[in-house]
């Protein structure tokens, strides 16, 4: 019943204007600064460079990748800290290393990898495997979304009209990602992909989390 009242209430005009207008500011911090070491960015670009090179080795084989952090400072973490372990998610190497791409609370967006390192305490790099042929048909999703201004999903649910931030990766390797565990997941009758769902589908390439541990997580961890 509840699910039923959400879904409902999340297509209102009003969820929408209440999204836009306070939760899509809860991003502020709280108080402090990141926690991220920048002087770790260079070890993000190895991991991408490294994941390229054997591609251009393998006949068949290609890899897309995303990213997921979190501002464990921000009020976001502290409402969503209570059942994940990731606040964002968004996609690596698009349109190059230097650059990620990802959803905002004004659309689809392009940001400077650095940019975004300043804002967060924690970062990892997933990438998934896929067949060569298909890395043309995932870019080619995202070029689409840009020339369609594909604006944030308030209503968090899988559509292709619009997105949230870890629906953009779903989009992105849908049914082209070779990984099993590259899946929706259903709660309370609601079928979802989150930044966690992110996290646990693919091939960590990088992770810092500094001191603090991964709550959720249900995958052996290793930093670097």
């Amino acid at each position: 019943m509840l699910n039923k009242i959400f879904k409902y209430i999340s297509k209102t005009r009003f969820w929408i204007w209440f999204a836009k207008t306070f939760i899509s500011n809860f991003t502020f911090r709280i108080f402090g600064y990141p926690e991220f070491p920048m002087e770790k960015h260079k070890f993000i670009y190895g991991a991408i460079k490294n994941s390229l090179k054997f591609t251009k080795l393998s006949k068949d084989k290609d890899y897309i990748f995303a990213f997921v952090s979190r501002d464990t400072k921000s009020l976001a973490y502290k409402i969503i800290g209570f059942f994940s372990d990731w606040t964002h998610a968004g996609i690596m190497n698009f349109p190059d290393i230097e650059n990620i791409c990802h959803m905002q609370k004004d659309g689809i967006k392009t940001t400077y990898l650095l940019d975004l390192l300043k804002t967060v305490d924690n970062f990892a790099v997933i990438r998934y495997e896929i067949n060569k042929e298909n890395l043309n048909i995932a870019h080619k999703r995202i070029r689409n979304a840009f020339k369609n201004n594909i604006q944030y999903d308030y209503g968090q649910e899988i559509n292709f009209d619009k997105f949230y931030c870890s629906e953009l990766i779903w989009y992105y390797g849908k049914e082209l990602v070779l990984n099993k565990n590259f899946k929706l997941k259903e709660i309370k009758g609601r079928k979802v992909f989150t930044p966690d769902d992110v996290f646990e589908s693919g091939e960590i390439i990088f992770l810092y989390t500094g001191k603090r541990k991964l709550k959720y997580s249900k995958r052996e961890i290793k930093e670097g």
